[in-house]
């Protein structure tokens, strides 16, 4: 069985991807932002290419959820005590919206 090779990104979906940044970037510059991974390693290795957007969009980051202007985990259905972890964690953020409407909270992964 043939390896598959790593599958190209086409040039105008890169480009679609850079405008769509572009946009963000206007309103997130400086937005404090929060991530964390449960799960697989792929999760772990997803989280840091997420990062890296994030970054580029202008956002800083914060190990403090309790600052953070975008809580963002990143969790894995296979495993689903990470999967519980996540839910668990995420309605103990009642309290950021509480005090702060215009916090974004994601969930993304495999679940």
């Amino acid at each position: 069985m043939a390896k598959e090779s790593a599958k190209e990104i086409p040039q105008e979906e890169l480009d679609r991807q850079e405008e769509f940044v572009c946009l963000v970037k206007e309103h997130f510059e400086g937005k404090k932002c929060f991530v964390h991974s449960y799960g697989c390693q792929q999760n772990v290795a997803d989280s840091e290419r997420i990062k890296g957007r994030l970054e580029e969009m202008g956002g800083v980051f914060t190990d403090e959820v309790n600052e953070a202007d975008f809580i963002l985990y990143n969790t894995c259905a296979v495993r689903e005590t990470a999967e519980d972890r996540a839910f668990g964690n995420v309605g103990a953020l009642k309290h950021c919206k509480e005090r702060n409407r215009d916090v974004i909270i994601a969930l993304c992964g495999c679940m």
